[in-house]
Parts: C-alpha cells; structure tokens; sequence
C-alpha cells in the first residue's frame, strides 16, 4: 500500500464529536478531549478541524452597496502578470470593473518593486480615478501611495500587507479578519491536513519563499500549526524567490527530493510555485504517489493535478476571483465616500473527493459575481 492510500484510507468516523476544536492540530487542553497517539498529540484535533476547513469558513458578498459612479478610469498593478496566482485576481478585478462600465488599464509589475512604484505614478499621471494592486506589500510603493492620497485617488489592494500609519486606501478583508491574519491562517490550515491526513506521523519538504511579507507568513502559519503535531516535522525547508520559478525551482525541488527519502508530505505555498518546477519535479522522481502534497489557490491547472493524482493531492483555496470583485466593491464604495464593507471571503480545503467541480478550478458555494451585482443594481 503507498503513503497516499495509507493516509485516505484512515477512517474519519466519529471526528464530529460536541465541542470540536477550531485552532488546528493542537488546542488548549481546556477545550481539547485528551488525544494522545503513539504518534503524538492533537491528531483528533487536527481532524476536527479538517471537517470544519472541507465546510469551509466563507459567507456571502454584501447585499448591497452604492450605485457605482460612471466613466470611471481603474488601473490595476499586477505583482507579475507572468503567473497565474497574480494575474487571475487582477483579470477578475478587470471583469468586475468593466461590469460597471469603467475603463481599466493593467500594468504588468514584472515581480520588480520598481515597476510597482512606476506604475502607480503612471496611473496619476494618466488621472486614473482609483487604482487597484496585487500582492504588493505597501512598504515597496509607500510614497506613491502617499502621493495617491495626496492627489485624493484611493488605492486598494489584495493580498497585501498595509503600513502601519496608512497606505492603501484599502486591503480586502476576510471572515478571519485582515490580510495578515488570513494568511498565517491559509499556511496553518495546510498543517491541519498534513497531520490529520498522515495520522499525526509528517515528515514535511517545506517549500517557502518570503521574499514579501505576506508570502513570509503562509510559512509562519504552517510551521508554528505543525508544531502542534508531536509526532509531525519539517524534514527539509527550500526557499525560493519569484526568480527562481522554472528550472531552478525544479533543481532545487530534484536535490531536496534526493536528500530526503523519508519524507512523506510536501507543501507548496501557492499554485505558481507548483506549475513552475516543483510539480515537474516531482513527476520525473517518481515519488509523487508515496508523497502527500499540499498545494496553493486552487486555480485550474492545479486542480487538474489533483484529478490526475501524482502531482498533487490537495490544495488551501485561496478566492482570486471573489478577491477581485471585492476590491471593485470596496473601490466603488470609497468613490462614493463610503468605508468598505466586509466580504465574506474565508478559508476552504479542497482535494480529490472535497470542493472541486469535475473540471476547472475551485470555485466557492456562493455566487459571488450576482450578489456583487445584485449590491451594484447591475443585475439584468
């Protein structure tokens, strides 16, 4: 029997007992039922909250909203267009907007914090009535985003990290709570079914990159939640930067696979790093059904991964295209002078038997693009 049909195999009966944990592998021992294994503590925990990730943690978008000015002019400033983790939320956010009749322009960031600041001042020179960014940390483009406020142009972002005295008009939000919270969350809820799914028994090849605040805290998340696993470790850790997505990734990925025959789970922090070397590495090593891999957002061509079943076997969905909607809302609400809303985006488990439709990627339980456009009163 492989790893893989170890760990499916193990049975999920009896996991939804009163008063199931919500804080992943671990718990306080206050709300916990003593657990103990001959792997280690918190593994019925960690089940638990597997349950409660495969439910998912998401609401709805709001119901309603002000009606969205005309003739706006939106740019949208990618991190890199390159990648799919960074271009899907920014062409849903270019979907939104033309919704509502608005003019968008996309500037590709090309991965350079340079090309950021240079876009931004772009977009105030060209008098763009609001600008929206990708996974573009407000430290990097701080002063244009000073010179936006200046010039009463609101900024809002996804997925990135905001300066403690102001920046971005505006970071989408989620049921978790900020930016920062979500993501140290999506990297712990990756733990949560490494330990659950492995009975407690990991033996992790961590793949990070921190090359931003914001990706540095999916690993935060995931080691500090693997810690609570006693039976659970990290066997290798692999950094990488944007840069070294392709071969270099994959060398890495080759080498890391060599030096460690023990290893029986993997976690890939988002769904770029999968599809640029990492899955190809692993499909050449052979290991790929003995592995338990984690991956990232959920975006088609890595869900088509899971259905083939050698490259990856799950993934902690990240909302790309819920993210863009949102940002439009929360861009037309400060347009109208009003402070944005919550938006029910939250956290959701996806593998082979859970979230996925029979093709595509994952999408959430709700219809978020008619509720947005039932708020916005563009419904037909």
């Amino acid at each position: 029997m492989s790893a893989r049909e170890k760990f499916t195999s193990i049975s999920l009966a009896g996991l939804l007992v009163a008063g199931f944990v919500v804080a992943g592998c671990g718990g306080d021992s206050s709300s916990e039922t003593s657990t103990s294994t001959s792997a280690g503590t918190g593994v019925a925990a960690a089940k638990q909250q597997l349950q409660r990730l495969y439910a998912g943690t998401f609401t709805n978008a709001p119901e309603s909203g002000p009606k969205p000015k005309s003739d706006q002019n939106i740019w949208l400033v990618s991190c890199g267009q390159a990648l799919i983790s960074c271009s899907a939320p920014i062409a849903s956010a270019e979907e939104a907007a033309k919704s509502l009749g608005w003019k968008t322009r996309v500037v590709d960031g090309k991965f350079d914090p340079s090309q950021y600041a240079a876009g931004i001042r772009q977009a105030l020179a060209a008098g763009a009535d609001g600008i929206i960014t990708f996974a573009i940390d407000c430290p990097l483009v701080k002063q244009p985003l000073a010179e936006a406020e200046k010039a009463g142009v609101p900024t809002v972002s996804m997925e990135s990290i905001n300066c403690p005295d102001g920046g971005y008009s505006n970071v989408v939000d989620y049921v978790e709570g900020d930016f920062a919270t979500w993501e140290t969350q999506w990297g712990a809820s990756k733990a949560t079914y490494l330990a659950a799914k492995t009975d407690g028994n990991a033996k992790v090849i961590d793949f990070y990159d921190d090359e931003t605040q914001a990706s540095a805290l999916i690993d935060v998340g995931f080691r500090k939640e693997l810690k609570k696993c006693s039976g659970c470790e990290i066997v290798d850790r692999v950094g990488f930067t944007a840069t070294d997505l392709g071969p270099k990734l994959q060398q890495k990925t080759e080498q890391a696979l060599l030096k460690n025959p023990d290893a029986n789970a993997v976690q890939v922090p988002f769904d770029a790093a999968m599809l640029s070397g990492i899955g190809a590495a692993i499909r050449s090593s052979g290991r790929g059904k003995d592995l338990l891999i984690i991956g990232g957002e959920g975006y088609a061509p890595a869900v088509d991964l899971i259905r083939a079943g050698v490259e990856q076997d799950a993934g902690s969905a990240s909302p790309g295209g819920w993210e863009g909607y949102a940002a439009v809302d929360a861009m037309n609400r400060l347009l109208n002078g009003q402070e944005p809303v919550p938006t029910g985006m939250g956290l959701q488990i996806f593998d082979a038997t859970h979230n996925i439709p029979k093709s595509g990627g994952w999408e959430p339980a709700a219809d978020y693009r008619a509720q947005y456009a039932k708020a916005w009163g563009t419904t037909p």
